[in-house]
Formats: structure tokens, C-alpha cells, sequence
């Protein structure tokens, strides 16, 4: 899968972090029978035109965006890693030595 599967991973398991539940329980978690099932109701998901992934309102905007770019459909148009680090939302989270210093101290 490469370096673009990892990037799709780092976004969904953000999410799950964020919103406490896997993005795609309604696509996997229904009784309709077996793993078989679940696995083509979540391929068929991915590969339509809808959104990768349902976004609650309360996720800030920076946040967002950045769950969407690691979550692009097509690995090719995905943003590297590299990239992703200057990506605003990563950015906004950076602290110098001293900062995190204080925070631990706090």
C-alpha cells in the first residue's frame, strides 16, 4: 500500500480519536451478515462519489481539511508527508521546547 495507505490510516485513526467511534461503523456494523458483507458495503462506499468520510460539525475547519487530505480517494492526489507537516493544521499545534516545558509543569 505504501506511504499513501499510511497517510489514509493516520487520518482515519485521527478521526476515530476525535469523534470516539470509527468513521465507518454504519458501514460496518450492521447485522446484515458476516465479514463478506461488510467489506463490500465499505468498498462500495469508497468507491462512489460521496465524501470519504462524514465529518461532525463540532471538528474545527483546519482540522477538517486535514482529515480530508490524508483521506483523499485517489493515492496519487494524496499529500505526502512531508507536505502534510506543513499542513496549517499541523502547524497551529507546534510548540518550542520551552512551551511544552511549561505545559508538563502546569
Amino acid at each position: 500500500h505504501g506511504s499513501a495507505g499510511d497517510i489514509w490510516s493516520l487520518g482515519i485513526s485521527l478521526l476515530e480519536v476525535a469523534v470516539g467511534t470509527h468513521p465507518y461503523k454504519r458501514l460496518i456494523s450492521d447485522a446484515t451478515g458476516g465479514n463478506e458483507a461488510k467489506f463490500w458495503s465499505l468498498l462500495s462506499h469508497l468507491n462512489s462519489a460521496q465524501q470519504t468520510v462524514d465529518l461532525p460539525a463540532t471538528c474545527s475547519p483546519l482540522f477538517k481539511s486535514f482529515i480530508e487530505a490524508c483521506c483523499e480517494k485517489d493515492p496519487s492526489s494524496r499529500p505526502g508527508a512531508k507536505q502534510l507537516l506543513q499542513h496549517e493544521w499541523v502547524v497551529s499545534h507546534i510548540t518550542t521546547e520551552g512551551e511544552d516545558e511549561a505545559a508538563v509543569k502546569a
